[in-house]
C-alpha cells in the first residue's frame, strides 16, 4: 500500500464509518447510507460518549453538523441492466462525533430518528 503517486493520498486510509440504512430507490438500484466521523476513533473520549448515552436515554434530542453527498453510480457503458448501479448517501460529520458514537451504541429504544437533514425538528 502506501501513498498513491498521482493523488498523494493513502490508497486505503482505513476510515471508520457507520452503515446506517439501506433501501431500494429505483427498480434496479439500492441506496446505501453511511455516516463518517471526520476524526479517528482514538480521538473519542468514552466518558463523553457515556454522557450522551445518558442524555438520549432521558429523551434529549442531540444535534450534529454534517455535510452530505449523494453519489449515483451507474455503468460508464450505459448498460440497461447494470448490476453495479447503486446510490450512496454519505454524511461526513464535522462535529458531533461523540454523539454519533453514542447513537451507534445506544439500545434501540433510545436510538435517535432523524427529523430531516437541514431542518429543525418539528418544522417542515
Amino acid at each position: 500500500m502506501g501513498v498513491d503517486q498521482f493523488w498523494g493520498l493513502p490508497q486505503y486510509p482505513h476510515t471508520a464509518y457507520y452503515r446506517t440504512f439501506e433501501t431500494v430507490v429505483d427498480t434496479d438500484a439500492p441506496l446505501y447510507e453511511f455516516a463518517v466521523p471526520m476524526v479517528p476513533p482514538t480521538w473519542k473520549e468514552r466518558e463523553r460518549v457515556e454522557e450522551y448515552l445518558a442524555l438520549m436515554e432521558r429523551g434529549t434530542a442531540l444535534t450534529s453538523v454534517a455535510i452530505s453527498m449523494l453519489d449515483v453510480c451507474r455503468s460508464a457503458l450505459g448498460l440497461a441492466d447494470d448490476p453495479a448501479a447503486h446510490w450512496d448517501l454519505t454524511h461526513f460529520f464535522l462535529d458531533g462525533y461523540h454523539k454519533l458514537e453514542a447513537a451507534a451504541t445506544a439500545p434501540a429504544s433510545a436510538a435517535p430518528v432523524a427529523a430531516g437533514l437541514g431542518q429543525e425538528p418539528g418544522r417542515s
